[in-house]
């Protein structure tokens, strides 16, 4: 009943207001968990998903070093359409050009030197192949998704030569993250309403809509379906709905290429490997841009690890060390595949969270009621880790069995029981030892308890075998030495026996002057 109720009250401790602060957590250790004892059979060439990246290594390159990015507009136009005439179903913009490259010039000249006509026309020109390309493979072929920020100061656009191209808001979706209470970010928004009674679409999710050509069924407030199939989903009041992502942290998981290896690129063959059949974020994968806290933070890689090798053959530009950071593109890329495979995750519910907790606190509470605490609290963690163990294996289908409030129940319902015991089981125990401690031995005395007997009065008849000890001829050993010399010598004698009897199994009964009175063989409890 004890152990019942220590489980119990446990367990509902840690479905109070507050505690599930700590439930987040539980994805970031779970991705953990996994890699370790069930890592992913990935194979990147099957990936639905690749990244263009503007790395560190860009803003060095041939053809790009010493030209500020904001002129870069003809080389991104040249990689979009390297990228969709190689086959990609949709290009999708993890970049926000805020402003376009002629209007950044003609600020940084205007003030500076008087521009005829013929230099005006050249600076409007920057700009001239992008916004063909967002007309023809934007507002023409439905090809290329852009997208914007929600900041609370107001929302951060493409500039609106890019916006009037592409067809203005049809293509133009919010690039924001789901992030927890904790600071970080483990999910996606999908939709949202907006205040006209219609719903905008989130990145992730146009472009999955845009790949496979599926769309999508919500039903506020956590009803979601893409492509007919249920998607777990994360409902807000009055907000939307968010989706989980379910990272796969391995090397390689969504291939990344670099911006300027492709801008480099001539071998039709290797683009068209590379990104026919694929959806294609654009984005930066730097040291410090657009990089967050996410819930596969525990298990981490170094920029490029695993990517392909360069259109001219050399490796991927591996970053020398591995952040916990990740960037924001590749969060929307595993979205993305989130989607189109079927796999996102959902939190578990209070009920899966309360039995969980019970099972393993009720556990704790038993081991603890029959063992000593050091080894119940051994014995508890080994469970702890064992049930982790085992949520990270069903974790691989994309189950999340709660983490924090199982092991905090487990440890609860442990102190809980060893107070218990402490306060009102050990209390005869606590008797025992107090009641004969002055005439028994130790060994003795923790025989009977771990015995279940209590000494009868009358006492009992028992056989026994007894050893009396004594030194010879003492007195006159005495008589030739002082005090000091005397008590030195008996320590030393009776230091020596009795660590033999002691070794032994023997009991030392009473020591009279230089004698001693030992008990062997039976002399403990029953």
């Amino acid at each position: 009943m004890a152990c019942l109720t220590a489980a119990l009250c446990a367990s509902l401790i840690t479905a109070i207001p507050g505690f599930d602060r700590f439930h987040p957590i539980d994805e970031d250790i779970l991705l953990l968990v996994r890699q370790i004892v069930a890592p992913r059979d990935t194979v990147p060439d099957a990936s639905p998903v690749a990244v263009v990246a503007i790395t560190p290594e860009t803003f060095t390159a041939p053809g790009l070093s010493g030209i500020p990015r904001i002129l870069w507009t003809d080389q991104m136009a040249k990689v979009q359409a390297k990228v969709l005439e190689a086959g990609a179903t949709v290009f999708a913009w993890d970049v926000i050009l805020q402003n376009s490259a002629a209007k950044s010039m003609t600020g940084i000249l205007g003030g500076r030197v008087d521009l005829d006509a013929g230099a005006e026309r050249a600076l409007r020109r920057l700009d001239r192949d992008l916004l063909i390309g967002m007309k023809t493979y934007g507002r023409d072929q439905g090809r290329v998704v852009l997208g914007y920020a929600d900041l609370a100061q107001g929302p951060v656009l493409p500039h609106q030569g890019l916006r009037q191209m592409i067809g203005r808001g049809s293509a133009l979706h919010s690039v924001n993250a789901y992030v927890d209470p904790d600071g970080i970010v483990r999910g996606v928004p999908l939709v949202a309403p907006t205040a006209d009674g219609t719903e905008h679409v989130f990145f992730a999710l146009e472009v999955a809509r845009r790949h496979s050509g599926l769309d999508h069924a919500w039903s506020p407030p956590d009803g979601f379906e893409f492509g007919g199939r249920r998607v777990p989903v994360l409902a807000e009041s009055g907000s939307g709905t968010n989706m989980l992502v379910n990272f796969d942290p391995s090397p390689g998981a969504v291939p990344s290429f670099t911006f300027h290896d492709i801008l480099a690129c001539d071998d039709a063959e290797y683009l068209r490997r590379a990104f026919e059949g694929r959806a294609v974020l654009f984005g930066f994968v730097t040291d410090l841009e657009d990089r967050k806290l996410m819930s596969n933070r525990f298990v981490r890689h170094a920029d490029f690890d695993g990517a392909p090798v360069a259109c001219d053959g050399s490796p991927a530009p591996v970053a020398a060390i591995a952040r916990n950071t990740e960037s924001g593109v590749y969060l929307h890329a595993q979205a993305v595949r989130n989607l189109l495979d079927g796999d996102a995750v959902a939190r578990p519910g209070t009920g899966i969270r309360l039995t969980a907790a019970f099972a393993l606190a009720l556990a704790a509470a038993g081991v603890a009621a029959f063992r000593r605490p050091p080894v119940a609290l051994a014995a508890t963690v080994g469970l702890i880790a064992f049930y982790g163990v085992i949520a990270g294996a069903v974790f691989a289908d994309g189950t999340i069995l709660p983490l924090t409030d199982p092991g905090a129940a487990a440890l609860l319902a442990l102190g809980g029981m060893i107070g218990f015991r402490f306060v009102t089981a050990d209390q005869e125990r606590r008797q025992v030892r107090n009641t004969f401690s002055q005439y028994l031995d130790r060994k003795v005395i923790e025989a009977m308890i771990d015995a279940g007997d209590v000494p009868e009065l009358g006492g009992e008849s028992r056989e026994l075998s007894c050893f009396f000890s004594d030194i010879e001829a003492f007195s006159s050993i005495s008589e030739k030495m002082g005090p000091p010399e005397l008590v030195a010598f008996l320590n030393e004698y009776f230091k020596v026996i009795g660590r033999a009897i002691e070794s032994h199994g023997g009991i030392i009964e009473r020591v009279s002057g230089r004698c001693r009175l030992f008990r062997f063989r039976g002399a403990g409890a029953r």
